[in-house]
């Protein structure tokens, strides 16, 4: 059980057993008359007067393209707030959640920034673009949103990055905008995904390890409904996939087409610039063929990724259901008698306590039975143990069949089994007692030539006549007081504590 535990903890550090689950975008509005969407999507709303302008901060404190020297080289960083909510919104509620403020973070700062409508709405996309690439891939291999695995955190640096070269193919639509050249585009590029990147690793994925069961349990709290662990099928990740690849080849395809747009635009009305024009041409016509390339292999890449991806899910996942079958497997029979089915006295002692807690906490009753087969010893010196084992196992699923889901049958000894009977009181425990005690005894057994019938004695107690401090252990003694004194009474009867007279007598 231990080697098996172990394997279990190894799986569950990969794959997305127990991860934050999505929030279906659309029933949280369709269902906002109830409290818990209200107060979800109210607070979501109130977050957007945040993050939407915490974008301008980019552009009023010239947060854009900012030089770092790193070791005698330059780079260049950007701040871009709004990366900071929307990376663990996606992830936290689902990808609708933070991919609209990040649209419309973006498309006002571009509005207020002069960018035409029309391609305003094309830059937009580009950060909604790599967030589809992050949740993506958290998709197609399922692993830990929370984080709290050296190989979940990895993961994420990885995709992080990934995301973070994919949302970059703004900067071209920007750069085409404001007619800049490659010598302002650089930093504007590296300063986007390289910020964005140093923001997730840095900012984004301490809080999601410090916050992720935090939030999980605030979602539970409200009600609000979560969709299975957050995985989604093959052919929706491959769908989704298709799109941000499609997205990212039709923004390079875009910006070639702006670079030729703005090189016509130059060299408009200028005809002694013909053999110019040649040229650039064929330096831009040159640059496109390792631009393919790198499209090609980019494309590649993701596809044959996500598939390698579901692969490795598929069987992590497969790994994971088979250990957590032969978990439950091996907790059943560490916990259950062998030959009667029924709870051994180990589990029993451990339920008893928690039982005992909520009674008195809640002020509910809680009555308990002791029942031991009489002269049993009889049967098996007589009959043999073989016999006496098909006693004990007719009996003790003659009990089961008699319970409540709620009830409790532990096999308490030899031939002793203990009943507790949760927010049941005496008067309810004495009519199981005596239906079982009747049943007990019209039970007939073949050995041999032979028929043998058995009885049962019973003991009842409740919970509100212990006066011990162990509340638990006083109950058992109480019951098991009671059982004796059927026994002394002649058997075949069952006995309520405290009281001394018999509740049934012989059949």
């Amino acid at each position: 059980m231990h080697e098996s535990g172990q394997l279990t903890q190894i799986v569950e550090a990969v794959v997305t057993l127990e991860a934050p689950t999505p929030v279906p975008f659309a029933t949280a509005f369709r269902r906002f008359r109830e409290p818990g969407y209200r107060r979800f999507v109210g607070l979501w709303l109130l977050s957007l007067l945040v993050v939407v302008p915490s974008g301008l901060l980019t552009t009023l404190r010239g947060w854009t393209g900012i030089p770092v020297h790193i070791g005698g080289a330059e780079v260049y960083l950007t701040v871009y707030l709004p990366l900071l909510f929307c990376v663990p919104m996606v992830l936290w509620f689902g990808y609708w959640w933070g991919a609209v403020p990040a649209y419309l973070s973006t498309f006002v700062l571009a509005l207020l920034s002069g960018m035409p409508l029309e391609r305003t709405l094309l830059f937009a996309l580009a950060n909604p673009i790599g967030l589809a690439a992050l949740i993506l891939a958290f998709r197609a291999l399922p692993m830990r949103t929370d984080l709290r695995s050296i190989p979940a955190a990895l993961y994420f640096v990885m995709v992080a990055f990934i995301a973070s070269i994919v949302g970059s193919a703004g900067s071209f639509v920007w750069a085409y905008t404001e007619e800049v050249g490659l010598n302002q585009l650089y930093p504007v590029w590296q300063g986007w995904w390289l910020g964005g990147f140093v923001q997730a690793v840095v900012l984004c994925m301490p809080l999601l390890i410090a916050a992720g069961p935090t939030v999980e349990r605030w979602k539970r709290g409200l009600g609000v409904h979560t969709v299975g662990n957050g995985s989604w099928n093959r052919g929706t990740v491959m769908l989704g996939a298709s799109t941000v690849i499609a997205s990212i080849v039709a923004f390079v395809v875009v910006v070639r087409r702006f670079s030729f747009a703005a090189l016509e635009k130059v060299l408009e009305g200028r005809p002694e610039a013909v053999g110019l024009r040649v040229d650039l041409e064929n330096v831009m016509q040159g640059l496109s063929l390792p631009q393919w390339t790198l499209m090609t292999l980019l494309v590649v890449t993701l596809f044959f990724g996500f598939r390698i991806g579901f692969s490795w899910s598929t069987q992590y996942k497969a790994l994971a259901a088979e250990l957590e079958a032969t978990n439950q497997k091996l907790k059943l029979t560490a916990i259950t008698d062998p030959l009667t089915g029924a709870y051994n006295r180990g589990h029993l002692l451990e339920v008893l306590p928690r039982e005992v807690s909520a009674s008195l906490r809640h002020g509910l009753p809680l009555a308990c039975l002791m029942l031991d087969l009489d002269h049993f010893k009889h049967i098996n010196d007589r009959f043999g143990h073989l016999a006496g084992d098909d006693v004990l196992v007719s009996v003790a699923e003659l009990i089961a069949g008699r319970l409540r889901e709620e009830d409790v049958l532990a096999r308490f000894g030899g031939e002793e089994f203990v009943v507790l009977m949760p927010q049941a009181e005496v008067a309810g425990a004495r009519v199981l007692a005596e239906d079982i005690r009747r049943m007990i005894a019209e039970l007939e057994f073949s050995f041999g030539s032979e028929d043998v019938r058995v009885t049962v004695s019973i003991g009842i107690a409740e919970l509100a006549d212990v006066e011990e401090p162990d509340a638990g252990r006083g109950l058992l003694a109480l019951a098991d007081t009671a059982l004796y004194r059927a026994k002394r009474h002649g058997r075949d009867r069952l006995e309520v504590a405290g009281s001394e007279r018999p509740e049934a007598v012989s059949a």
